[in-house]
């Protein structure tokens, strides 16, 4: 095929996160229904998670391998691939390569940037510090490379806004999920409840993130015993992400001195998350800080309802459809859990689950995000 324009993402690395995830599925959507554009991928760091998955779809991926903001080398090399590319538009991902991808190509070749944001708070211990000083320099420069910047949450936009972004350049794009990947499915349900030896009935409460600090994974720990020790009804709990196993001694070793890794499935990283949400009857998110939580809208896709803390945009994507509580706060997470489980048990979770499941697919439908990108490519 021969494409009339090239469109570049450059994004700091490929790894297993947010930002990367929704990248990924937008590259390969563009490609699919934007034939005028050729989308290209730039990583500035190495070969990871999300690279083979993005060339197999294909769509061309690059690494420069950079090491660090002084890697001159690795610099050069991205200076000479965007010089060999020559596209059109160029969209940054993450405050890295907004910084370093924007800059060179703005300054040496004069091209159209578009930045993406997929942080809420700057200053927290969400971001180390390194790269809280990147947010900062990225302020400065908001009003000198890029045209738009891209966040994918309301509460985002308004926070970098007070640390003094472009506010006449600031937009907001929610995150899109296909429908048809995220969905209900019954069999998913019943074979990986098998597999561990959970009756239909039998009600887990599960979490679906990576080790991170942001995370909080102890916070739900110390909530889930609180309810434990409250709550009459039984239950099984299920972690999944990558580094949530047993080979990860720090966490192994916290629920042995709380008495709960007999509770616990560390399930560790799973490609399909889609099982996972169709196995659980609900979904928990425990994190200090995000911007646009996708294992939320991912979970209510799939018709599972969430307990959330108040971080980023989870009230939104939440809605009416599920309990939000305070961060940081175990206690409060647990009233939450528990008023979850007195639902579920009176009500069921399948009416809650397809209004949540209706809800997600009518406002953060990814054809919606797809439509907006496909616009900013077509501003000059």
């Amino acid at each position: 095929m021969k494409f009339k324009k090239k469109s570049v993402h450059i994004i700091t690395g490929l790894g297993q996160g947010g930002a990367e995830s929704i990248l990924s599925k937008l590259v390969v959507k563009l490609k699919d229904e934007n034939a005028d554009y050729k989308q290209i991928v730039i990583s500035l760091t190495s070969l990871d998670y999300h690279t083979e998955k993005i060339r197999l779809s294909g769509v061309e991926v690059h690494h420069v391998n950079m090491k660090g903001l002084l890697d001159l080398k690795s610099f050069h090399r991205l200076y000479k691939l965007v010089k060999k590319i020559n596209p059109d538009v160029v969209f940054t991902w993450m405050y890295h390569a907004n910084l370093i991808g924007g800059f060179v190509s703005k300054f040496f070749f004069r091209k159209k940037v578009i930045w993406n944001i997929h942080h809420a708070y700057v200053d927290s211990d969400s971001l180390r510090f390194p790269t809280r000083v990147i947010a900062y320099l990225c302020s400065f420069f908001s009003y000198l490379i890029p045209e738009k910047i891209i966040f994918c949450s309301s509460k985002g936009l308004i926070n970098h806004c007070k640390i003094y972004y472009s506010k006449s350049k600031c937009i907001v794009v929610y995150n899109g999920y296909d429908e048809n990947i995220y969905k209900p499915n019954k069999d998913q349900r019943s074979n990986l409840r098998n597999k561990f030896g959970v009756n239909d009935n039998e009600l887990i409460i599960g979490l679906v993130a990576r080790w991170h600090p942001v995370k909080d994974h102890y916070n739900f720990i110390d909530a889930i015993d609180i309810v434990l020790n409250k709550c009459q009804s039984n239950f099984r709990i299920i972690m999944v992400g990558e580094g949530v196993d047993e080979s990860n001694l720090e966490l192994v070793n916290y629920l042995k001195k709380s008495n709960l890794l007999d509770s616990f499935i560390l399930y560790g990283m799973s490609d399909n998350v889609s099982e996972i949400y169709n196995m659980i009857d609900i979904n928990v998110l425990s994190s200090k800080a995000e911007a646009f939580p996708n294992s939320l809208a991912e979970s209510m896709l799939c018709g599972t309802p969430c307990v959330s803390t108040n971080v980023g945009d989870a009230s939104v994507i939440i809605d009416k459809f599920g309990w939000v509580c305070n961060p940081l706060n175990s206690l409060d997470l647990s009233n939450s859990i528990i008023k979850s489980i007195e639902f579920i048990k009176l009500n069921g979770k399948d009416n809650i689950g397809a209004l949540s499941r209706d809800f997600v697919s009518k406002k953060f439908n990814s054809k919606i995000m797809l439509d907006q990108f496909n616009a900013l490519l077509k501003v000059d």
